[in-house]
């Protein structure tokens, strides 16, 4: 036997034993080789074949205890659960007692009818609407042009509805009524003592509109003196006719102590006389608490009055006179 051979079987016994030695420490299992069991098996069989070796070394003092401890309890037979934290308990709300609103106190129809209003209106100043206590959704009826025939109807007619009404007059047309109706005063100082309101609407129905300042002091001046020295009572309310006015208009009425009475519905019942359904659709559609109305002294529109009187009541609204201004 060669020397080389001799150093490669020292080489294999020693392997071999080194195998046995592993093979006679450690629990091991052989996989299936279809060998029957005692048969004997060559060394070349031996190491053919796959050996599987299982550790029985104990996690090291190095590795924390929690985590070996949760790695050996993370298996396929024990799946993960979670339990939410306790749900903190929910306070009911404090129920409060809701306090009682004092109730406003009832006023009867008696007493808002003989309610006396001021309204602080201004000298010279050019009024449309004039608010009235909240209680009331009211509107003003105005009449201009007379007087005249038709005075009393419409007098009789606001009565029967039990409303009083403002009238602007024209002096001529004063002048004319008193000379040839001998009644008249006497119907004047009764629609006064119900509380009818009586403006000035200038001696002829003149524009004022571009005439000057002094021409508009003149004309204004000049039907309030007339008017209120024949009806025997003030006149604080002037109506421009036309509705026509300028710069110098507020100043005259300022100057002469007078209310410019405007008007924020315009029935225009001097352009439809014949047609009621368009004057009151005017009225209606232009309408709102507080709003100043202007009608005429005109045979037709007595005829329609109770009509527009109708349909504004249904709407819910009184009627008042122009209020009677603070000292």
């Amino acid at each position: 036997m060669t020397r080389k051979v001799c150093i490669e079987l020292s080489y294999l016994g020693v392997f071999l034993f080194a195998i046995i030695y592993l093979l006679a420490r450690t629990p091991h299992s052989l996989p299936s080789t279809g060998i029957p069991d005692g048969s004997k098996v060559s060394v070349k069989q031996l190491l053919a074949f796959p050996i599987t070796i299982k550790s029985t070394i104990s996690p090291s003092k190095e590795t924390p205890p929690s985590l070996a401890s949760t790695k050996s309890s993370l298996t396929a037979s024990s799946p993960l659960t979670f339990t939410p934290p306790p749900t903190p308990p929910i306070t009911p709300p404090i129920q409060q007692t809701p306090q009682a609103v004092p109730e406003s106190p009832s006023l009867s129809k008696e007493t808002i009818e003989s309610t006396p209003f001021e309204a602080e209106l201004a000298y010279g100043k050019l009024t449309t609407t004039i608010p009235y206590p909240s209680y009331k959704k009211t509107v003003y009826l105005t009449f201009d042009d007379g007087p005249g025939s038709n005075t009393k109807r419409i007098v009789e007619i606001l009565d029967k509805n039990k409303i009083i009404g403002s009238f602007f007059w024209v002096g001529d047309n004063l002048a004319s009524w008193l000379k040839h109706d001998d009644s008249s005063q006497s119907f004047i100082q009764e629609m006064l003592k119900k509380g009818e309101v009586i403006g000035s609407h200038t001696m002829k129905h003149t524009a004022l509109g571009h005439t000057g300042l002094d021409s508009q002091i003149h004309l204004i001046k000049e039907s309030k003196e007339f008017i209120s020295d024949k009806i025997g009572h003030p006149v604080v309310y002037f109506r421009p006719p036309y509705g026509s006015v300028d710069q110098n208009t507020p100043k005259a009425a300022e100057e002469t102590k007078q209310i410019i009475t405007y008007w924020q519905a315009d029935s225009e019942d001097w352009k439809y006389p014949h047609n009621p359904d368009k004057v009151l659709n005017n009225i209606m559609s232009e309408v709102g608490p507080g709003a100043i109305i202007l009608l005429h002294e005109k045979s037709t529109t007595a005829d329609m009055l109770q009509g527009i009187i109708d349909a504004l009541k249904e709407k819910g609204y009184h009627f008042a006179p122009l209020p009677h201004p603070k000292p």
